[in-house]
């Protein structure tokens, strides 16, 4: 597995080892996080007390939420972006075209869904099927803390881009002390039948802020999830 460990290093990836229309086998985003404060309560707490623990984490995790998105530009112009403020109350399966992108049909990019999760681990994922890259011009993957301080040092938050199943870039959120909450973690371009995959880890306060830096053209209101 490669590290990029500075900001502009990039790496390039074969897609040689992507299996078409098989999720696990393609080219997949991953965010993994976890609070270093559950942790360390939840460890000092681990006796007979079952039912405050419980009540401990649930309230814990409703203050520290993480997403994973992705925004895209196709060769012909058209854009779009997913993540779970835009596919909230509108989910969608692997095959279906829905604000969660769809995996078998255009634009060959499909979010697995919103993770809150009701545990002190959790992941969210992106795939991004080989045949997209017949027409992707250039992709962004991000990701946000969406509730509660924006302290990416205490959730070991780590971005993978995996190809075929392998991991292949590691970028680690969780080692920054920015208090921005909206980081672009890696732009990935394709090259025939190669990707290079760039870290970028810019941080934004916000959604409409980031695009003011890149360019996306969106136009952006306040939203829930």
């Amino acid at each position: 597995m490669i590290t990029l460990e500075k900001d502009g290093e990039s790496t390039f990836v074969s897609l040689s080892s992507a299996i078409p229309n098989t999720p696990k086998k393609s080219v997949m985003a991953e965010l993994t996080w976890s609070f270093i404060e559950m942790r360390e309560r939840r460890n000092l707490l681990r006796t007979g007390y079952d039912v405050m623990v419980r009540g401990l984490r649930n309230a814990l995790n409703l203050k520290r939420d993480l997403d994973l998105g992705i925004f895209y530009e196709l060769t012909n112009g058209r854009k779009g972006l997913i993540d779970p403020i835009q596919f909230k109350g509108r989910p969608g399966g692997l095959h279906q075209r829905t604000a969660q992108g769809c995996f078998n049909a255009d634009p060959y990019i499909w979010h697995e869904g919103d993770n809150g999760g009701v545990e002190g681990e959790f992941a969210e994922h992106i795939y991004i099927n080989t045949p997209a890259f017949a027409s992707l011009k250039r992709a962004y993957i991000y990701a946000f803390i969406w509730r509660g301080a924006p302290q990416w040092d205490r959730t070991d938050a780590n971005v993978i881009v995996k190809v075929g199943g392998m991991d292949c870039v590691n970028v680690k959120l969780g080692q920054t002390e920015s208090p921005l909450k909206f980081c672009v973690v890696a732009e990935i371009i394709p090259h025939g039948n190669r990707i290079e995959v760039k870290r970028l880890s810019t941080f934004h306060k916000n959604h409409s802020e980031c695009d003011a830096a890149y360019g996306w053209g969106f136009k952006w209101t306040s939203g829930t999830k």
